[in-house]
């Protein structure tokens, strides 16, 4: 961690590994089995935190699930 200023730090913690896991094509679009294809890694990779921006128009039970695995 760097310090910002005197009140916030900046940085990341040397032990921390990202991954950056693509499931959108390069338009921003892509299918929900892409997505739950990509948590499903992440559940494999025992990723502790997992960061989905964006959204979908409808709910879709299988997303769910994966959702709830990945809580799990």
């Amino acid at each position: 961690m760097a310090p910002l200023n005197k009140q916030t730090v900046q940085g990341i913690s040397p032990q921390v590994k990202l991954f950056d896991v693509k499931v959108l094509n390069d338009k921003g679009g892509g299918e929900v089995n892409d997505v739950i294809n990509g948590i499903n890694w992440c559940i494999k990779q025992d990723v502790d935190i997992i960061n989905l921006s964006f959204g979908f128009q409808k709910d879709d039970k299988g997303l769910r699930n994966a959702i709830n695995k990945a809580i799990e």
